[in-house]
């Protein structure tokens, strides 16, 4: 299965998907299905973020917690963090 789109300027100017979700029921892949990028997507947000870093909008060594709208503790996902004061401290690199 493959699915094909074409940004320009922010805009889709071509998107196609080709084989099936589902060989075995026959179901055709579309553009609303939903696929996992594997580690392609690693790459792409890699190569977005040295882009931020490179036009001067994001950088490194600054912590993350800089650049959010409320402390990291505050999002459902790292709640457990709100005991460890050390999540002020991590940055892009590891």
């Amino acid at each position: 299965m493959l699915g094909v789109s074409i940004l320009n300027h922010g805009k889709v100017v071509f998107s196609k998907t080709y084989g099936f979700l589902n060989v075995q029921k026959k179901l055709p892949l579309t553009e609303d299905s939903v696929m996992g990028g594997a580690s392609f997507t690693k790459v792409a947000f890699a190569y977005l973020v040295m882009q931020l870093v490179d036009s001067g909008i994001l950088d490194l060594d600054e912590p993350v917690q800089e650049y959010l709208p409320k402390p990291l503790p505050d999002y459902a996902a790292y709640q457990n963090l709100a005991k460890d004061p050390h999540y002020r401290k991590i940055t892009g690199i590891p």
